[in-house]
């Protein structure tokens, strides 16, 4: 996958394309394996971070009610 789909796919992800690029990337994740697999690998990518993220901001929110 070249860097330009790999940064159409983050955009989507990021909730950062244009309504034509959502269009057109959506098109590809439906029609394409290679797109639609790494789109799904990237997303799962992207929740293991927002959970990773969301527990240490509560961890160190907590530590902050203790001080």
């Amino acid at each position: 996958m070249t860097v330009e789909k790999e940064m159409l796919l983050w955009k989507l992800i990021d909730g950062e394309c244009t309504e034509q690029e959502e269009k057109d990337v959506k098109r590809m994740i439906a029609i394409n394996e290679e797109w639609r697999a790494e789109y799904e690998s990237m997303l799962s990518m992207h929740d293991s971070f927002k959970q990773l993220l969301g527990k240490e901001r509560n961890l160190k929110i907590g530590k902050r009610k203790e001080e």
